[in-house]
């Protein structure tokens, strides 16, 4: 019985041992895995950082082409107008020539009618005297 004794406390020692080892095994195989994920986290927290600085550089560069892009459409469409401009200027100074020229012809004609029709007139005028005087004699 004394012996039945001692192999039960024998293992209940063991068992206790086993549980404590077993124990202290579990307890360093989680702080070896949280050690793992820790590394991990700061691996994949440098990833992020490393893709977010990419990311943020594109936008960056992006950015300034849209800006460049943007001040060329500006240039050139301020370009165009001023070219627009100076043509719709000469185009305005060429038909206002015109119409001076055209106003002058006018004038010109006007003048020639007038003194055509003074000319007529006198012409009827000196055929009139005439004829008075004829028949008065």
């Amino acid at each position: 019985m004394e012996e039945v004794k001692k192999e039960t406390a024998a293992t209940s020692d063991e068992q206790d041992y086993r549980r404590e080892g077993q124990m202290f095994f579990l307890g360093s195989w989680v702080q070896g895995e949280i050690r793992d994920l820790r590394n991990e986290i700061r691996e994949l927290r440098k990833e992020m950082a490393e893709k977010e600085t990419g990311l943020r550089q594109e936008i960056n560069t992006g950015i300034s082409l849209l800006r460049q892009e943007i001040k060329t459409v500006e240039n050139n469409l301020r370009q165009e107008m001023k070219t627009e401009s100076n043509n719709l200027r000469q185009e305005t100074k060429s038909l206002e020539n015109n119409l001076r020229q055209e106003i002058a012809a006018l004038a010109h004609g006007i003048k020639s009618l007038f003194w055509a029709t003074i000319g007529i007139a006198v012409a009827a005028l000196a055929v009139t005297i005439s004829v008075a005087v004829k028949v008065w004699r």
